[in-house]
């Protein structure tokens, strides 16, 4: 991820963050260039990181959010009864989503520790919610960015 918020977060947690592609992580992974990634445990066994990095820490330092848009414009020339129903969809895919992703994480660990002996860690997230506090602090000089996060009240939740 190359965004200066991303870059800053990592410094924060102390890492020296390196901007690559994806396709290139592995090879720095085996060569040591890198000693650590970031990404979800899909790229454990999909991209083959768990054999080169069998260690795997759930600090939850970012967390990316599936959005679903809909135009007002369409919205508002649905009936009352419509709206009611695309709501109700929306619920129900929600919850659908969450499980079915779950549902392939908890495969796609199994099949990290068994294919790789990935070991997976939880660990306290208090130290890493300190120490990236300036960035929270840095959103009050950009009143834009602040509304933007405060749009989305669950976010909190998944700090």
């Amino acid at each position: 991820m190359q965004s200066e918020t991303a870059i800053q977060t990592l410094k924060l947690l102390g890492a020296s963050p390196i901007a690559m592609s994806q396709a290139e992580v592995y090879t720095s992974l085996q060569q040591g260039i890198l000693d650590g990634a970031e990404n979800n445990e899909f790229a454990l066994t999909i991209a083959r990181h768990g054999e080169v990095a069998r260690y795997y820490t759930y600090d939850m330092h970012t967390r990316i959010p599936d959005i679903l848009l809909m135009s007002t414009l369409t919205l508002e020339k649905l009936t009352p009864e419509q709206q009611r129903i695309v709501e109700a969809a929306i619920k129900a895919s929600i919850e659908f989503e969450k499980a079915a992703w779950d549902k392939e994480i908890e495969k796609t660990r199994l099949a990290a520790v068994k294919d790789f002996n990935v070991e997976f860690y939880e660990i306290d997230k208090k130290p890493f919610q300190k120490a990236v506090q300036p960035i929270y602090d840095g959103l009050k000089n950009k009143p834009a960015a602040l509304r933007a996060v405060s749009t989305y009240p669950d976010s909190k939740k998944l700090i």
